[in-house]
């Protein structure tokens, strides 16, 4: 709390010029537009209807709301990721819905930036939304999201869940199957927000598990001890001088533990690690547990026990 403190008074001291740029300038597309990445979503409403998410202005409800999370409508390939992602959770027979282009950031970045009011904003925005289309579960895969959702909204009696806890039902419930993929080594990253905060470390290594071919390995610090990938805090906003970065500690940690592919459940780890890879010209893919899943999803899926 005393470091929120420290860069909530920096941020209304601008002449100690101890804010960067990039946080800034974050800060103000989130005011702006609702989301703190430059690039526009692309076209997320659309694209989630399309393949059966009810969009709730439309009228009627859904069983869960599912709150996609601003990074991941950051870029193409991210919007393809989340599309992926809900359809597969479609095929469990989830019934889905999605506030669309009413959809605006949990206000993560503001809130530990030291932007309070703007946080408060955000959340006021995103609660009058939850509670004008009575919405009861929410199903997210960002971390930062399930963790605000959870702790500082004041959602009385709304379950909200991370989307590797509900795959892992329905896979459980035989919902959903996964056939033959290519042989692959996969190392988890555990994010902060799934894992410390929230205590979710076992639902995505069991769906991991699930998929044939696909070897799990662990790397040097895991689970409760996992390295933060760097991205919290505004990291993800700005070019950090520190080196080694943790997203490169990270990564060779991957490649030393012997896998070729990085899985990761927060959209702000993969695009840290992703850099991280690529900076350091690793043979290292950073992949979604989401999208490993997707890919290897036995077409016949579905059916199975009741839902969650």
């Amino acid at each position: 709390q005393r470091i929120l403190d420290l860069r909530e008074m920096l941020l209304d001291r601008p002449e100690l010029k101890g804010v960067p740029t990039q946080i800034r300038d974050a800060n103000l597309a989130l005011f702006r537009r609702g989301r703190p990445h430059a690039a526009s979503a692309p076209a997320g409403e659309e694209r989630l209807r399309s393949i059966g998410v009810k969009v709730l202005a439309d009228g009627g409800s859904a069983d869960w709301l599912f709150f996609a999370g601003c990074t991941n409508w950051a870029d193409e390939a991210e919007a393809q990721s989340t599309c992926d992602l809900a359809e597969m959770l479609i095929r469990g027979d989830l019934d889905l819905g999605t506030l669309g282009s009413e959809e605006i950031c949990c206000g993560d970045p503001a809130r530990f930036t030291g932007e309070t009011g703007l946080f408060d904003h955000q959340r006021d925005q995103l609660r009058e939304l939850i509670e004008h289309y009575k919405v009861r579960k929410i199903v997210t895969g960002c971390p930062h999201a399930l963790h605000l959702l959870k702790t500082a909204y004041d959602l009385d009696g709304v379950e909200v869940r991370h989307t590797v806890e509900v795959l892992e039902e329905l896979a459980a419930a035989g919902r959903l199957t996964f056939k033959t993929s290519p042989e692959c080594v996969v190392a988890y990253h555990d994010p902060c927000y799934l894992g410390r905060s929230c205590g979710v470390y076992d639902a995505q290594r069991r769906l991991l598990g699930r998929v044939p071919n696909l070897k799990l390995v662990e790397m040097a610090d895991h689970r409760d001890t996992s390295l933060c990938c760097g991205g919290g805090g505004g990291g993800v906003f700005q070019e950090i001088e520190a080196s080694p970065r943790l997203a490169w500690t990270r990564a060779r940690q991957a490649v030393d533990a012997g896998a070729d592919i990085l899985a990761v459940a927060c959209p702000t780890c993969k695009q840290m690690l992703t850099d991280a890879a690529t900076t350091l010209d690793l043979d290292l893919r950073v992949a979604y547990v989401s999208d490993l899943l997707s890919r290897s999803l036995d077409p016949s899926a579905g059916g199975g026990d009741e839902a969650p």
